[in-house]
């Protein structure tokens, strides 16, 4: 079950209702969810610098 989901349905169980403080505490609840469960993109490779310059990817 949806965090959000069940704060919509536990306020309107104990009679509350959806006011004001519950959308405003909700959107960063969404926000949340939204960043957790959209894909990022891939991470780039790691470069490793020598101590003369030169570079090699690293092997993750």
């Amino acid at each position: 079950m949806n965090p959000a989901f069940a704060s919509i349905v536990g306020a309107v169980a104990i009679g509350k209702g959806i006011g004001l403080n519950l959308i405003v505490g909700l959107a960063p609840v969404a926000a949340g969810i939204w960043i957790a469960t959209t894909r990022s993109a891939p991470a780039a490779a790691a470069v490793h610098i020598n101590r003369i310059g030169g570079h090699k990817l690293a092997g993750i």
